[in-house]
């Protein structure tokens, strides 16, 4: 299911979303998820790993941490993670979700 789930939008539509999951079970989701660019507002319930295969996304965490990240990188939310996330070139990443 992707960040899908866990987003909420701050603008009244959200950006166009693509999510191919892979591995679907009770503990452990991970799929590629795709994005165009805009600003998601995020609430995650779950600890995610992922890698960015294209694309560049500023994640603002609702302490004021600003986190940028392009093709090549690979991060951790951690559960509990709250903040936007702006995409400003469309994201293409493989992500790991532990719930």
């Amino acid at each position: 299911s992707g960040l899908v789930g866990s987003e909420m939008c701050i603008r009244d539509s959200l950006p166009k979303q693509m999510d191919s999951g892979f591995l679907d079970r009770e503990d452990i989701f991970a799929g590629t998820w795709e994005c165009d660019p805009g600003v998601l507002k995020l609430d995650l319930d779950v600890t995610e790993f992922c890698h960015i295969l294209k694309g560049h996304w500023v994640l603002t965490s609702d302490s004021g941490k600003v986190t940028e990240v392009k093709a090549g990188d690979s991060f951790v939310f951690p559960k509990g993670w709250k903040g936007t996330a702006e995409v400003k070139e469309k994201i293409r990443k493989v992500y790991m979700m532990l719930t």
